[in-house]
């Protein structure tokens, strides 16, 4: 999917190297965006920005405004992680495989930077194999499936379907899957992938 043109100068001015560059890239955007009408994709890249804002555009009015897009993420992550954290170190505890997935397995290349990067929910992944364990702990810690989908229901009609499934309790979202790329399902797709868990999650679950 093509990059609009906006959100380019939003990621040319947070990861540019060199100030200048970045704060061009930033008056650029200004110039053509209405902050009060901004999209989705782009209210998503500006707490990326936030930390570097100060220096590239320090006296424009708007910087509390994606300041406040920060904030915002970053307590939002921190409630999801804090909801989903007990539901991984159980199902890992029980000897199950555990990959996180997209925003939370990305934390590292952001700095471990809890703001920095919008998440609707926390994903992982757990082998095919072991998905009927997964989904009986998810139940037990009073997890509900999206959709008003039973547990039962999820087990025989969208596993074999679909590649994972929405996960809520309260103010936690989570997402369960069972299959790590939306065009690879086939039974032996995801092996590659979990002999690189080890290391990864120790340090996930330290967070």
């Amino acid at each position: 999917m093509p990059v609009a043109p906006e959100h380019r100068l939003l990621l040319r001015a947070a990861l540019l190297e060199g100030d200048a560059a970045a704060a061009a890239a930033w008056a650029e955007w200004r110039s053509q965006v209405d902050i009060e009408a901004i999209d989705e994709p782009s209210q998503r890249l500006l707490p990326l920005l936030a930390r570097r804002l100060a220096r590239l555009a320090p006296h424009d009015q708007i910087r509390m405004i994606v300041r406040g897009h920060y904030r915002h993420a970053w307590v939002r992550n921190h409630v999801l992680w804090r909801d989903a954290r007990p539901v991984i170190v159980t199902v890992h505890a029980a000897g199950i495989p555990v990959l996180l997935l997209k925003g939370a397995s990305l934390l590292p290349a952001y700095g471990s930077d809890w703001g920095a990067r919008p998440m609707y929910d926390i994903d992982f992944a757990v082998p095919v194999e072991r998905v009927d364990e997964a989904l009986e702990h998810l139940t037990a810690l009073g997890w509900k499936a999206e959709h008003g989908l039973s547990t039962e229901s999820v087990r025989w009609r969208v596993v074999p379907r679909e590649r994972g499934w929405g996960f809520a309790k309260g103010e936690g979202r989570i997402d369960l899957h069972w299959h790590v790329l939306a065009g690879s399902t086939g039974p032996h797709a995801d092996d590659r992938f979990w002999p690189q868990l080890i290391a990864r999650l120790r340090w996930e679950l330290q967070q």
